[in-house]
């Protein structure tokens, strides 16, 4: 179970490429979510994340999604199985499940899904180190203090640059785009917390990771974000940003209500900025096999930077 009583300094430095690997811990996951182009200049976004929860039964769970900007279609596929189907290297990782397999191995990495009506085969690269993200003041770089909820270890690779075959309605098309990946774990409860949560990627080639952590009843946890930009990275506490919510979008089906509009600023970055969702029915329903709903989706940026769909973006909050 998760424990709060773990002195942060006490804990291991992250240490990679083996803590790219499947860990003995309560929960852990593999997350992808980017944007993608055809040939033809058509416009898609996805994510696709790989979940491990040890408790007393082990189990993994992957979600995905792909929504088409053109039609704002989402498909959605998602799985889960008992066990760990992982094949067990200490250098990276490499997950199969019927049709999901993902797999890294430093900075490269491969991912397939695939769905009713379409699936993804991508091959993705980093030219960048990998970001380890660390609340200001706090020892260990990669390492966060969720408070009751337990200790996490967090690490990006925020801009991989990605290519593959994207296939729906049995029509294959070759796609490129920018992918940011993350990789958490640690004995911590995450069905503890509530989140607001931003990956964005800026024209100017900086990179922004900003979150908002709340117990289940609404409480602050932890507050922070990394700025990375040319693999340099700065780490950023509470004081250092704003994100205000600026509009709501409310799921017909869950009856959530998920801000998808927001004014964000990083003053020491010189960063304001109007982040609002390209297409607001972007929920993921994951009751089937994690017993909870998020938004996840694409969003657009205006302000400071000048607007464009670099990034996906994303909000989530659980029920």
């Amino acid at each position: 179970a998760a424990s709060a009583s773990t002195d942060p300094e006490s804990m291991p430095a992250v240490r990679l490429p083996a803590d790219d690997a499947v860990h003995n811990q309560l929960t852990e996951w593999w997350y992808y979510s980017g944007h993608l182009q055809t040939e033809s200049g058509e416009h898609y976004s996805f994510h696709l994340a790989t979940f491990l929860r040890r408790g007393t039964l082990t189990h993994t769970v992957f979600h995905g999604s792909l929504l088409d900007h053109q039609t704002e279609e989402l498909y959605t596929e998602q799985a889960r199985t008992a066990g760990n189907p992982s094949d067990g290297r200490r250098d990276g990782f490499k997950f199969s499940f019927g049709k999901w397999q993902i797999e890294g191995n430093g900075a490269k990495h491969a991912a397939k899904m695939a769905g009713k009506d379409f699936s993804l085969d991508l091959q993705m690269s980093d030219a960048l180190p990998p970001v380890l993200h660390q609340a200001p003041a706090t020892p260990v770089a990669g390492l966060l203090d969720f408070g009751a909820a337990g200790m996490s270890y967090y690490t990006s690779r925020p801009r991989m640059t990605a290519s593959g075959t994207l296939t729906i309605d049995g029509k294959p098309q070759a796609v490129r785009g920018d992918v940011w990946f993350d990789h958490q774990w640690g004995d911590f409860e995450a069905a503890d917390l509530r989140w607001n949560w931003f990956a964005l990627q800026l024209t100017d080639g900086a990179d922004l990771m900003l979150f908002e952590l709340f117990d289940r009843q609404g409480g602050p946890v932890l507050r922070m974000g990394s700025y990375a930009r040319g693999g340099v990275v700065t780490a950023l506490g509470a004081a250092d940003f704003t994100a205000s919510p600026a509009g709501n979008w409310q799921s017909p089906a869950s009856k959530v209500v998920y801000p998808t509009r927001w004014t964000i600023a990083v003053p020491a970055k010189g960063l304001q900025l109007q982040v609002d969702a390209v297409i607001r029915a972007s929920e993921f329903d994951a009751r089937t096999t994690t017993l909870n709903v998020y938004w996840e989706g694409a969003v657009k940026i205006g302000g400071s930077h000048r607007s464009e769909e670099r990034r996906v973006g994303k909000e989530c909050r659980s029920r």
